[in-house]
């Protein structure tokens, strides 16, 4: 088992040292660019993008855009986690408020309906932390609740 835990770390820190490039770089590219170089104090990755939180805090998405889903909204400010989706991204706040974009595909009797629209339930506290699978984000509030939608679940 330590074996396996320290490869894995050795080829965690060789993957967050591929993204982030040399030492001091700090050359984001635009959005909707198919990789990222520079410095990254976090990352997720989805099935065909991937974003990151870079030094001045702010969200960059790069890889598949066909739902938006590496269009970061331009009033997104500073974040402090991000989080990815089949289709969409979501963003943690640093006001502690969640933001997503992008999209999803999903079954409703019996055929496959486009939904282009991330609708965060209203969340009367501050979130602490967010995660995301395929079709669903989950928040936790900072009172312990937690908060889901997406499309298979509904708002609880």
């Amino acid at each position: 088992m330590k074996k396996y835990l320290a490869r894995l770390t050795v080829v965690s820190i060789a993957f967050l040292a591929l993204v982030a490039g040399p030492v001091g770089a700090s050359s984001a590219v635009p959005q909707n660019q198919s990789s990222y170089k520079g410095l990254a104090n976090q990352i997720a990755s989805g099935q065909s993008h991937a974003c990151v939180i870079d030094a001045n805090e702010h969200a960059v998405c790069w890889g598949d855009n066909t739902y938006g889903q590496t269009t970061v909204p331009a009033d997104l400010g500073e974040v402090r986690q991000v989080t990815v989706g089949g289709y969409f991204s979501c963003a943690l706040k640093v006001t502690g408020v969640v933001k997503c974009w992008g999209g999803y595909t999903r079954w409703i009797q019996n055929y496959l309906q486009d939904i282009n629209e991330i609708r965060v339930p209203e969340i009367n506290e501050e979130v602490t932390a967010i995660s995301s699978d395929f079709w669903n984000s989950c928040a936790i509030g900072l009172s312990g609740a937690l908060y889901c939608w997406g499309g298979i679940v509904t708002e609880k």
